[in-house]
């Protein structure tokens, strides 16, 4: 159990590190789920620590905490590193205690190699701040991505929205909206292409990533 903790201790450094070097308008989808990952992971590791000491084992046994990180990593190091620890503890004796936890962890992992299999451009449309109004707009007007595209194309085929501030903001951003749904439609096919990449089991945990809001930028 030491072994494992030192395992995870060397993922979460390596993501840590992976994160500030993935910065950057460019890399903003990237720099965030590693921000998340590196986060999720540190709460992982200390439900872990806590866990065991609570069980009598001693501090000692918990040491060293070594990240070995010799070099900097890239995302494929960190996809490579997280589907072997999935692995490892996917193999690990289900000890009550810990069932639960390692559960968890193993789920986590499985969302973060997915999100961290797609890295493209039309996941970060709208880190351009001159998209900014157009978003804080889409929010405040639709609930869905399925209610934003089933509008606006019934827009397109010259029905009046019963909503003046939709059909307005329709005719307004015409264009704009137009570019929009065609970065949606590209985005949503290639992340249906990468779950195919992805155990059977997790695909259902990922049907919310397609959705539009999802693609925008907090």
């Amino acid at each position: 159990m030491g072994k494992l903790l030192n395992i995870l201790f060397k993922l979460f450094a390596q993501v840590w590190v992976l994160h500030w070097k993935e910065s950057g308008p460019a890399n903003i989808g990237v720099h965030n789920t590693l921000d998340a990952l590196y986060t999720d992971l540190k709460a992982f590791i200390d439900e872990f620590a806590e866990t065991r000491l609570s069980t009598g084992v001693s501090i000692e046994e918990l040491l060293p905490l070594i990240a070995n990180i010799d070099k900097l990593p890239t995302v494929e190091d960190v996809r490579k590193n997280l589907e072997d620890t999935r692995t490892l503890i996917s193999e690990l004796d289900k000890d009550p205690i810990y069932s639960d936890l390692f559960g968890r962890i193993v789920a986590s992992m499985n969302h973060y190699i997915f999100m961290l299999s797609f890295k493209d451009e039309s996941l970060v449309i709208f880190s351009n701040k001159a998209n900014n109004a157009l978003v804080s707009r889409l929010r405040k007007l639709f609930k869905s991505q399925n209610e934003f595209l089933t509008r606006f194309n019934s827009y397109l085929k010259g029905n009046k929205d019963s909503d003046k501030d939709v059909y307005d903001f329709f005719r307004n951003n015409e264009h704009k909206l137009l570019d929009l749904q065609e970065d949606i439609y590209k985005a949503n096919t290639k992340l249906f292409s990468i779950r195919d990449e992805i155990e059977e089991t997790a695909i259902s945990n990922y049907n919310n990533l397609v959705k539009f809001f999802d693609l925008f930028i907090d």
